[in-house]
């Protein structure tokens, strides 16, 4: 890896300077050095957006971040961040095979994301919490993630909430 990067830092020029950044990109796939392997990815399309490695590398990209999403226990900001990346891929031109592939990534990294907010409003559904607080977190949750798979499970705890307070009041 080492020699590839000396080859591309002294000839970033070369014809041949996109494929050994994406040499690097692999290698450090294989090194498990992930975040470094989504940067060299990043610049190799900044600096050779024609390339054909510039099209391989978005698709490297999008696999090494979603083995990271999966492997990380929380994942608010790298799933924010993920999203945003294939957003912006899918915004590009992709054949049908690599759009559907991001297209269920996404939904996957929505998933995450719709899974870490239950399980916050589901924390403040504790009997060491007030109700008031867990009602304010599932209406919150119901609000941000309408078409959750938890949305059935929350309004059901919502109403629950909701039906002891008043009965509390009274």
């Amino acid at each position: 890896r080492r020699a590839y990067e000396a080859v591309v830092l002294r000839a970033p020029g070369a014809p041949f300077a996109a494929e050994a950044m994406y040499a690097i990109c692999e290698l450090r796939v294989d090194e498990e050095e992930y975040d470094k392997a989504v940067e060299v990815c990043e610049n190799l399309r900044n600096l050779y957006p024609l390339s054909a490695e510039a099209k391989s590398s978005l698709r490297l990209e999008a696999e090494v971040r979603m083995r990271q999403l999966r492997t990380h226990e929380y994942n608010r900001l790298r799933c924010e961040d993920t999203l945003k990346f294939l957003n912006a891929a899918l915004a590009t031109p992709l054949d049908t095979v690599t759009k559907n592939e991001f297209m269920a990534w996404r939904d996957e990294a929505v998933g995450h994301i719709e899974d870490e907010a239950f399980a916050a409003a589901r924390f403040y559904d504790s009997k060491t919490r007030p109700r008031r607080g867990a009602i304010s977190a599932y209406e919150r949750f119901l609000s941000e993630y309408p078409a959750s798979r938890h949305v059935e499970e929350a309004r059901a705890r919502l109403d629950a909430l909701k039906g002891a307070v008043k009965e509390a009041t009274k």
